[in-house]
């Protein structure tokens, strides 16, 4: 099984219908599902790292919604406000597509250094997530969107 890891951009309208209807039904602008190699991209942008700022609250941002009864979700929503959005979008372009090539040591990925020993990890598509991510960000940031973070089992 195994934790998986969403990005949804949504728009400040469905931020508050969210905290209103205590509900998000995924009715978002943008959305990238890394499914369980978001933990391969984090250690991908941060340079050989789980733990390394900023990209360690990339899928579990530290803003929450808390919403008492919530439909379908015991924990509280998380979500990367227009400040975090904008530090992402300076951090993400500080790192070339060449770079994220150079770091995507799928071998040592695969051998179990993030524990994939049941699941191989494809580095052309975690790339091509790694591209969907810096562009999700670069939209939030140019309509003033808002971006939330899952990770759920």
């Amino acid at each position: 099984m195994g934790a998986t890891g969403s990005l949804y951009r949504i728009k400040k309208t469905e931020f508050e219908r969210i905290i209103t209807e205590k509900s998000f039904y995924q009715e978002c602008e943008e959305m990238v599902d890394v499914d369980k190699r978001w933990e391969a991209i984090m250690y991908i942008l941060s340079g050989g790292s789980l733990g390394s700022e900023p990209f360690v609250w990339l899928f579990m941002p530290q803003n929450k919604m808390i919403l008492e009864n919530s439909k379908e979700w015991d924990e509280p929503y998380r979500y990367h406000n227009e400040e975090d959005i904008k530090m992402y979008n300076q951090h993400l372009s500080e790192i070339s597509e060449d770079t994220i090539l150079e770091r995507a040591n799928i071998e040592k990925i695969n051998k179990g250094a993030l524990a994939y020993r049941q699941r191989e990890v494809d580095r052309d598509f975690i790339i091509d997530e790694i591209k969907a991510i810096k562009i999700l960000f670069k939209n939030a940031e140019a309509n003033g969107d808002l971006v939330l973070g899952m990770v759920g089992y």
